[in-house]
């Protein structure tokens, strides 16, 4: 018995041979299905391309010792994206990350000041010293510097930024849902599912 899972949705090199290991999960007890991932299933195409499971099992058949049953699992049908092959960094590419970069950066430390500046931070600061101190113009440098390097180290530590992790951050979890979201419209689209012609 030959077990095959559809995956829901894979993208792959546009003029690229797309092969049956590409859209599915393949499991053969007691046996290597290495080759059978290798089968054909055709050429990759630009924009999305439904594979039913029908087409999988036509391709696998040829290719299995006579008397092999095949079992479907997983989705009813797997999309396939041709996108443009990848190609290498060009100099202005970085130009552009690095003044994009730049921009987030000073955007944000502007929008952290005008935040603090909003709701009297410095205020806050010096009534939190004269509560502890007990005077009036007590300095608040030494709330005011680990104050702002906790605002520095809480982002550092909320991103993951350098450090290995079991799981995604907030971040990754939105921007995934947000790409599925885009996926998933653009399967409807091309299937002419969404309605707007």
């Amino acid at each position: 018995m030959l077990y095959v899972g559809l995956k829901a949705s894979v993208k792959k090199a546009q003029g690229s041979e797309l092969k049956a290991g590409d859209v599915a999960e393949l499991f053969m007890e007691g046996e290597s299905t290495a080759e059978l991932g290798e089968t054909p299933l055709g050429p990759v195409w630009p924009g999305w391309r439904a594979v039913m499971p029908v087409q999988v099992v036509r391709a696998l058949i040829k290719e299995l010792p006579e008397g092999t049953k095949i079992q479907m699992i997983g989705e009813r049908k797997c999309m396939v994206q041709g996108v443009p092959a990848k190609r290498k960094k060009r100099p202005l590419t970085w130009l552009k990350t690095a003044a994009i970069a730049l921009l987030l950066f000073f955007g944000g430390g502007l929008t952290l000041m005008n935040f603090h500046a909003d709701v009297n931070m410095p205020g806050v600061h010096r009534m939190i010293a004269s509560l502890v101190t007990g005077q009036e113009d007590a300095g608040v440098m030494w709330i005011s510097i680990p104050y702002s390097i906790g605002i520095g180290l809480g982002v550092v530590f909320f991103t993951g930024f350098g450090r290995r992790r079991a799981g995604p951050n907030l971040l990754e979890l939105e921007e995934q849902e947000y790409r599925t979201k885009v996926d998933q419209y653009l399967q409807k689209k091309e299937t002419g599912e969404t309605g707007d012609g």
